[in-house]
C-alpha cells in the first residue's frame, strides 16, 4: 500500500517485479481522503512505477480513517476491494463482498441498513493480533508501548513472539481465515533517530519461517487470495493456478524492467532516470515529469518529448510490467502463458472456503 509523497517509483516496480502486489494508499496519506486522493495515487504508481492499471485493484485508508463515503469512491472508481476495516476476535471473517453491507467496526454505525451496498467491491479485514495487555493492535503492533519495552522487544526473544502466534493459531485452528502480517518501513529499515531494527527484522523473519513450516500454508497477495476465493480449490492444486505462477522473462540485457536481467548483481544499472524538482525528487524507469507531480495534476507532461533521445514508452494495457521494454517500445511476452491476465472478480461463487462469510 504506497502513498505518493517522496516515494522512489523505480523500487516500487522491483517490488512488483518480484512478485509482490502494489496497491493504493493516497497521494498525501491522509484519512478519509477524497476521490481525487485515490484516482491520482493509480495514475501515479502507473504512469512513473509501471504498474498495469488492472493491477492497481486495492486500497487502504491511512490510518485506517474511512467512511461509508470512501467505499462508494473506491466502487465508483472500480477497484476490487478494500482493505480499511479491523477484525478482533468475533469478527474475523473471511474476507467478503459488499454486496448486503460491511459486517466490521459496526461500532461507527457503517453496518447499519442501508450505510453500504456495493456489490462487487471486496473487504478484507485486518486481523488484529492482542498485545501483552490483551489490547488489540494492528499495522504498529510491533510498536506499541504496551508490546514492549524498547521498540524492538517484540521480536528479539521467543516470549514476545508468542503474541502474534498465538493469534495465527486461532486462525489456523480455527475458521482458516486468513492471517496477515502488517509492517511499516520504519519497523525493518534503519531511519535517523530510530533504533537498531536488526532484532526486530530477523524476528519476523523467524516468525515467517516458524509459519511456513505449518502444513496448507501459503502466503499469497490480496488479489491471489481473492481469486482462491472466486474459485476454491484443493490445497494440492493451488501452486498450479494460473494466478500463482510468476514467469519472468529471460533476456541478456537490461531494459529497465524492475529486474537484473543480466546478472550482473545491479538492477535496470545505468537506466533509471532520476527526476528532480528543487523541493522533492523521484526515481523512475520512465518520463520525468516537467514539474513535480501534485494532487491535482498527478502526471505533468514529460520533460521528454516523444521521438526523442531519451524518451521512454509508457506501458500499455495489455503488457505486464517485467515484459514491459520502456525504451524499446516493446512487449517482450510473445506467448500465452506470460500475457497479462485480468483479476477482476465481482464476487464469489456458491463455493465458499471452511468458514467463509459474506456479508
Amino acid at each position: 500500500f504506497v502513498s505518493m509523497e517522496y516515494t522512489d517509483f523505480s523500487l516500487v516496480q522491483q517490488w512488483y517485479a518480484a512478485g509482490n502486489e502494489v496497491a493504493d494508499h493516497t497521494f498525501s496519506h491522509v484519512g478519509t481522503p477524497s476521490a481525487e486522493e485515490i484516482s491520482s495515487t493509480k495514475s501515479m504508481l502507473n504512469a512513473y512505477g509501471g504498474i498495469p492499471n488492472q493491477k492497481l485493484q486495492g486500497f487502504r485508508a491511512p490510518f485506517l480513517n474511512y467512511t461509508k463515503d470512501t467505499l462508494n469512491i473506491l466502487s465508483q472508481q472500480g477497484f476490487l476491494y478494500d482493505s480499511s476495516s479491523s477484525a478482533v476476535t468475533d469478527d474475523a471473517y473471511w474476507p467478503y463482498t459488499l454486496d448486503n453491507g460491511m459486517a466490521n467496526d459496526c461500532w461507527t454505525g457503517i453496518c447499519a441498513a442501508g450505510q453500504v451496498k456495493l456489490p462487487g467491491l471486496w473487504e478484507i479485514p485486518m486481523y488484529s493480533v492482542l498485545d501483552n495487555a490483551s489490547i488489540p493492535q494492528l499495522m504498529d503492533v510491533y510498536l506499541a508501548a504496551s508490546f514492549q519495552l524498547s521498540v524492538s522487544q517484540m521480536f528479539n526473544n521467543h516470549l514476545n513472539l508468542k503474541g502474534s502466534q498465538a493469534a495465527f493459531d486461532k486462525h489456523y485452528n480455527g475458521n482458516r481465515q486468513p492471517f496477515g502480517i502488517y509492517v511499516h518501513p520504519t519497523h525493518l529499515t534503519t531511519f535517523a533517530g530510530l533504533p537498531d531494527p536488526k532484532d526486530m527484522y530477523n524476528g519476523v523473519i523467524e516468525f515467517i519461517q516458524s509459519i511456513a513450516q505449518q502444513p496448507n500454508v501459503w502466503f499469497v497477495t490480496n488479489q491471489q487470495l481473492l481469486q482462491y476465493m472466486k474459485n476454491p480449490v484443493k490445497a494440492s492444486e493451488l501452486g498450479a493456478q494460473d494466478y500463482m505462477q510468476c514467469k519472468q522473462p529471460v533476456i541478456p540485457k537490461e531494459i529497465c524492467n524492475g529486474l537484473d536481467d543480466d546478472h550482473n548483481g545491479s538492477i535496470d544499472d545505468g537506466l533509471v532516470n532520476s527526476c528532480n524538482f528543487g523541493t522533492t525528487s523521484m526515481k523512475t524507469c520512465f518520463n520525468c515529469p516537467a514539474t513535480a507531480p501534485t494532487l491535482s495534476n498527478p502526471t505533468p507532461a514529460s520533460s521528454v518529448q516523444n521521438g526523442t533521445a531519451g524518451y521512454r514508452y509508457p506501458i500499455p494495457d495489455n503488457c505486464d510490467t517485467t515484459w514491459w521494454d520502456p525504451i524499446g517500445n516493446t512487449c517482450l511476452c510473445t506467448t500465452a502463458d506470460c500475457q497479462l491476465k485480468s483479476i477482476a472478480v465481482s464476487k464469489p461463487n456458491n463455493t465458499t472456503p471452511a468458514g467463509g462469510a459474506n456479508g
